[in-house]
């Protein structure tokens, strides 16, 4: 985590699924500056099997990882799911 450069915000949410028929578990990522009246592109990242919603907080630190890459000009601005 860099102290120096704006920060986005990760988000568990639940969402009722009607292909499983039950309530699900994702985390979100919106980028520094999220506006809901502004269209992002959106990024899926699915854990590998056995893993679950916990499986990159866990293991990585994914809205320091999109903060560092968005501040330094290498990604736009987009959420993470």
């Amino acid at each position: 985590e860099r102290a120096d450069i704006p920060h986005g915000k990760l988000e568990l949410i639940e969402y009722e699924s009607s292909t499983v028929g039950t309530t699900r578990k994702a985390n979100v990522y919106t980028p520094p500056g999220y506006s809901k009246d502004k269209k992002y592109p959106v990024l899926y990242l699915l854990h590998g099997i056995g893993g679950d919603e916990t499986e990159w907080v866990r293991f990585a630190s994914p809205n320091h990882l999109f903060d560092n890459l968005i501040a330094d000009g290498k990604t736009v601005p987009m959420i993470v799911v």
